[in-house]
């Protein structure tokens, strides 16, 4: 069977509240983040950490829900993982009025889609949502 791939990238930005001045790693200065267990976007945090001397606390999460939960409790002041995923956390929870995903990559990820070939309708579907515009960042 053969496969049709698609490759994107994504990458470490913030998740923060909507009133909040964090745009840039310097930001995080003596702040409290959250991040998943186990990600790459642990590992980049704790580098961000140590490359700014930022003196971060970094909370981790079970799982994207719960990093998402502490975040909206007041727990931490940003939430730190693939950018896809925070946009899909705020219109999943329907949030956009109360948080927004800021500044630059902290760090790059791949991602790659794989799905069968001679598929026509939803390789037309895979290709139109890729060329879409991206999310916006308010």
């Amino acid at each position: 069977m053969a496969f049709s791939p698609l490759m994107f990238v994504a990458g470490t930005k913030l998740m923060v509240p909507k009133a909040s001045t964090i745009s840039a790693p310097r930001d995080l200065k003596g702040k409290t983040v959250v991040v998943t267990k186990g990600t790459t976007n642990e590992q980049a945090m704790h580098a961000i950490d140590a490359k700014f001397q930022l003196g971060l606390t970094i909370l981790v999460g079970a799982d994207h829900d719960q990093s998402y939960q502490m975040l909206s409790d007041g727990k931490a002041d940003a939430f730190a993982t693939d950018d896809i995923l925070l946009y899909g956390l705020i219109a999943r929870h329907r949030s956009q009025d109360k948080f927004k995903v800021t500044g630059d990559y902290l760090s790059y990820d791949p991602y790659g889609i794989m799905f069968r070939k001679g598929e026509p309708q939803l390789s037309a579907v895979v290709e139109r949502a890729f060329r879409s515009s991206p999310p916006t960042t308010t």
